[in-house]
């Protein structure tokens, strides 16, 4: 008999500002649970702090990219999920969160975010494209202010 090898798990937390601290501990908490509930083996954590996520370069995030990216390459890539607390925490965004999460897919690796299930259906990603839209507006007018 076969025992069926978990999947890999990587977290990504992300807070934008000095206010938000301790919220980087609460997100992975939440993502660790959720990993547990699906059976995921949590190998990595990444996490961002005090830099806006309307901001791409960020050190953590970057890792984390640059590790997806080496294992795809590698002879025999291993199957990841990235796991965040919402989409707001990968990318604040809409064009930086849909190139990352594209560039995931592309990279053989599944994006779960805790608060509500992404598919890949019309339906999913004109939602995603709302709350994104929504929050990169609250982000510009609070800028500007």
């Amino acid at each position: 008999m076969t025992t069926k090898t978990p999947i890999k798990a990587l977290i990504y937390c992300h807070t934008a500002t000095k206010l938000q601290k301790g919220h980087n501990q609460q997100q992975e908490e939440r993502c660790r649970t959720y990993a547990a509930d699906h059976h995921f083996d949590v190998v990595a954590t990444y996490r961002d702090e005090d830099i806006s996520g309307m901001i791409k370069d960020r050190p953590d995030l970057n890792k984390l990219m640059d590790r997806l990216t080496t294992n795809a390459e590698s002879e025999k890539p291993e199957q990841y999920v990235v796991i965040v607390d919402s989409i707001q925490c990968l990318s604040r965004n809409i064009k930086d969160y849909l190139e990352l999460k594209d560039t995931m897919k592309t990279l053989g690796c599944e994006l779960h975010a805790i608060d509500r299930p992404l598919r890949d259906t019309p339906e999913s990603n004109l939602i995603e494209n709302v709350l994104l839209a929504a929050q990169e507006m609250e982000d510009t007018l609070e800028e500007s202010a």
